[in-house]
């Protein structure tokens, strides 16, 4: 377990960004349209903060057993919470801080061996902000239409990374493997932000409609620390 300090800092700002998350965002436990953009964003921010706190209560090492419930916990917990009524919005915040805890526990072992873990960090945040900055400057040339696409290529990345673990490990191809998740999802950043763009923002679930961005971010985060090492 790392040092208190940085789980007190990790706990503070978690209850801080939530505060102002849920001010922004909601009006007597219902999502608004005030701020839209902003609103995903914040949630966007909490997810990170929330798996960050999260990694800070749990051990360094894990549990097979753990680790095997939460691989299938985040799949069952991700359905749920997509198909979860806006409405009951205590119990969807429940179940999706659950899920980031199952998600960190997860990376648990991929940040207990990363040495270069605050430089993947900077990396994947400057990127992030740039992606973001290029979908909203030239948003119209961007197509949510992409998505299919792009999802049959992360399809056809899966399959690859599936039949790589069954041959002996080479390391340039792990390190090409990690450039193209850099690329693949640099292009879903710029796409999932092009879609909140349009959102009209009639029906607001913010915890859903923020999800691809962090997952995406997620994805982009592990691939940099691989290049890392």
């Amino acid at each position: 377990m790392v040092y208190n300090y940085q789980m007190n800092v990790a706990a503070l700002s978690f209850i801080v960004i939530m505060i102002v998350t849920l001010h922004t965002s909601s009006s007597n436990l219902v999502w608004n349209c005030n701020h839209p953009l902003l609103s995903n964003y914040l949630y966007l921010v909490l997810a990170i903060n929330a798996s960050w706190y999260f990694s800070t209560v749990m051990p360094s090492s894990v549990n097979v057993a753990a680790y095997i419930a939460c691989v299938i916990g985040i799949f069952i917990l991700l359905f749920v919470i997509i198909t979860m009524p806006a409405r009951l919005f205590v119990l969807k915040h429940v179940v999706w801080f659950v899920y980031l805890a199952a998600l960190t526990y997860i990376f648990i072992p991929t940040l207990a061996a990363s040495q270069n873990l605050m430089t993947t960090a900077f990396i994947t945040v400057i990127l992030f902000i740039a992606l973001s900055f290029i979908a909203n400057v030239f948003r119209d040339k961007i197509s949510p239409g992409w998505g299919k696409y792009l999802l049959m290529a992360l399809i056809g990345l899966i399959m690859v990374m599936i039949v790589a673990l069954f041959l002996p490990r080479n390391d340039q191809f792990m390190r090409t493997i990690s450039y193209i998740t850099v690329g693949l999802f640099s292009l879903f950043i710029m796409v999932d932000t092009k879609r909140l763009l349009m959102d009209n923002c009639s029906n607001p679930d913010y915890i859903n409609s923020s999800m691809n961005l962090f997952l995406d971010a997620l994805n982009i985060f592990s691939a940099v620390n691989t290049l890392n090492k």
